[in-house]
């Protein structure tokens, strides 16, 4: 069959040996050379989902928002070039605001204090939206069993999560609202070695890690690990925020 050959569907009547109605496999293809050749069973149904998703295209406006902004301004825009170019691909399917963001971010901020990822997040987003968050502590086999406390952002958002310590890991986990301006969230934990509840700096183990931004521009989650340090981290510190 040539390339780009029309085709129509037909004989599409039921004929089953049992008199039963045909399923749609057996139908056949009528080409404009005049052959016939059997479907291959794929319906026209999923030809018209996969028609749906076809790619959407790179979106000028956006592409030449890029270009005039590289050429005017090359000293702070240049890291953040390709991060624009990129998302040229994906603002159709972004909502009105989140678009009008972008566009602020490329014609208006300087970009030499924060990049463009972290821009229209923050002027899209000035409010705490729905986060996903996710921190793995590794080397913990000498705590197997005991209980973690943790507090996500602290001193901003405060918020907690517990977990125990199994397979010598943990994972912590929060499904909260949160800015997302900042890319980098910083995390208290401890491990509870006395089982009473409380943070104390003389017993328990204390420790801190960082969570990186690892979602879209519209959909938001963090995610971060780190190995058990040899010793406590700002042990004072950290139990005053729990306690």
């Amino acid at each position: 069959m040539s390339c780009g050959a029309r085709t129509e569907v037909g004989n599409l009547r039921a004929r089953s040996a049992q008199g039963q109605e045909d399923s749609g496999v057996n139908m056949l293809i009528e080409v404009d050379a005049g052959q016939s050749v059997e479907d291959t069973g794929v319906s026209l149904i999923d030809a018209n989902v996969a028609d749906a998703f076809v790619p959407v295209e790179p979106d000028t406006r956006c592409i030449k928002a890029c270009d005039n902004r590289m050429e005017k301004d090359e000293t702070c825009f240049s890291d953040d070039y390709d991060s624009c170019i990129r998302f040229c691909d994906e603002i159709a399917t972004w909502r009105k605001s989140t678009q009008d963001a972008f566009y602020f971010c490329v014609n208006d901020d300087p970009l030499c204090f924060q990049t463009i990822t972290q821009c229209i997040l923050t002027a899209a987003f000035p409010n705490p939206v729905p986060i996903i968050a996710k921190f793995v502590g590794t080397g913990f086999e000498s705590f197997e069993g005991k209980r973690v406390f943790a507090m996500f952002d602290p001193g901003r958002t405060d918020a907690p999560s517990e977990t125990v310590v199994t397979n010598g890991q943990h994972e912590l986990i929060w499904e909260i609202d949160s800015n997302v301006g900042s890319l980098t969230k910083t995390i208290f934990y401890y491990v509870d070695v006395d089982g009473d509840g409380r943070c104390d700096p003389g017993t328990d183990r204390t420790q801190y890690g960082s969570m990186e931004y690892t979602g879209t521009i519209e959909t938001h989650s963090f995610y971060g690990t780190r190995v058990l340090q040899d010793s406590p981290s700002s042990a004072s510190m950290i139990c005053r925020g729990f306690n």
